[in-house]
This record gives structure tokens, C-alpha cells and sequence, in this order.
């Protein structure tokens, strides 16, 4: 592959300021390149495509603004944490309490069938719609709607756990079809969607996705990844 570079002249509207700077323009050529084919044994045949990944990593204007992005995947964290479609969800109140105090799970003892009557009571009131997301939308949408994507019923099944005295966390991910998490490379673009992990004890986490109907540990194809 061949990579040229030169520098340009670059024009931002900033609010009510013009902001003139220098930049990089970059060619990259490339030829006789392999074509990439769908493959029955492959998550996302972009995985092993010849491509240039850019992502922005910081943005600074001298004297106004300075503000990184993505260096490791704890900044991806607390990027999402701080997110009022991501985080501001996990701090909600459950909008089933008295359900689940009706059917008198608030007493159930042992963990992992406290978990599993959650679980069944928030499938029994809400549908998933089929399909599958990272964010998620505000309560009173999705109990007026009675169905939502995956990370809508998440999001409500967490808060349902966590005000239930069973700790529960966002499992984030990429999806078998929206490729490969790049490990080393951190980037919120990479991620597209969510499963629950609840905690039985200390230790030990089982894992549930609200597009699924099994119950514990049990994942659709496109959430089984690395």
C-alpha cells in the first residue's frame, strides 16, 4: 500500500468564530487487493478486509476547548457511564416494584431464583421488538409502547435487579454481525449493543439478554462473542 500525505488548509465554523488551521490530507492506494466474500463460518466478513480505521481521538482549540476521546477502554467506560442514554438508565427506578411485590419475590431467598422470576415477570409485561442497540430510551416510552429493543428491556431488568438487592451490570459488545471487537484498538464505535450481568453471589455473574427466552446463560448466535 501506498500512503501519501500533504499538509492543507482547513476552515471550522466554531459557534460564532471562523477557525482556520492545518491539516493532513492522506491518499492511500492500494492494488491487486483480494475481494472479501460472505462466508457461512465467518461473524462479518469485514473483519478480514484489507481497510484504514480512523477514529478522532481528542479536540482542541487553543484557549477555548480541550477534550480527549477514546485512549483505553476505561475511558470507553466512563464515556457511556456519563452518557444520559447509557448510564442515566442504570440509575432509574423500578417501574415493576409492585409487581414483583405481589408476586412476593422480594422475599425469595436464594439469588439465582430471585433472578429468574425477574427475569420472567419484566418478559411477561414487556415484548422485545427484534432488534438490538446500545442506548436506550426513556421508561415511560417503553412501558406505554409494551415493547422495546434489547437494550430497552435491559435497562428496565437491571434497574429491576439492582432495586431487588441483586447487583447487575451492562455487559457491552459488539455484535457477530457488526464484527469483531477490536481489542486493541478501543473505540465506542465499535460497540452496538448490550446483555445483563447479574451477580448470584460475589463472584460469580450469569448472564441475560432480553431478546432471548430461555432464561440464564442462555444467548442468541449474534451475542455469543469474544
Amino acid at each position: 500500500m501506498d500512503v501519501q500525505k500533504k499538509l492543507v488548509q482547513c476552515k471550522y465554523e466554531y459557534w460564532d468564530q471562523t477557525l482556520n488551521c492545518n491539516g493532513q490530507d492522506f491518499k492511500f492506494t492500494s492494488c491487486n487487493m483480494p475481494s472479501t466474500k460472505d462466508d457461512g463460518f465467518v461473524w462479518h466478513s469485514e473483519d478480514y478486509s484489507n481497510k484504514v480505521t480512523a477514529e478522532l481521538k481528542s479536540f482542541h482549540i487553543p484557549g477555548i476547548i480541550y477534550k480527549t476521546y477514546s485512549k483505553e477502554w476505561k475511558d470507553i467506560d466512563s464515556l457511556l457511564l456519563d452518557d444520559d442514554d447509557f448510564g442515566y438508565r442504570l440509575g432509574k427506578s423500578n417501574p415493576f416494584r409492585s409487581e414483583m411485590k405481589a408476586a412476593k419475590i422480594y422475599n425469595i431467598k436464594d439469588n439465582t431464583e430471585k433472578i429468574i422470576a425477574i427475569y420472567k415477570l419484566l418478559k411477561k409485561n414487556l415484548k422485545w421488538n427484534g432488534n438490538y442497540s446500545l442506548y436506550g430510551r426513556p421508561f415511560r416510552n417503553i412501558l406505554k409502547d409494551g415493547s422495546g429493543d434489547n437494550a430497552d428491556l435491559n435497562f428496565v431488568l437491571i434497574n429491576m435487579f439492582n432495586e431487588a438487592g441483586i447487583k447487575a451490570v451492562p455487559v457491552v459488545m459488539s455484535t457477530r454481525d457488526h464484527g469483531r471487537l477490536p481489542v486493541g484498538f478501543p473505540s465506542l464505535y465499535s460497540l452496538n449493543s448490550f446483555v445483563v450481568g447479574a451477580y448470584t453471589n460475589d463472584s460469580t455473574m450469569v448472564y441475560l439478554d432480553s431478546s432471548e427466552d430461555d432464561g440464564l446463560n442462555v444467548l442468541p448466535a449474534t451475542l455469543l462473542t469474544d
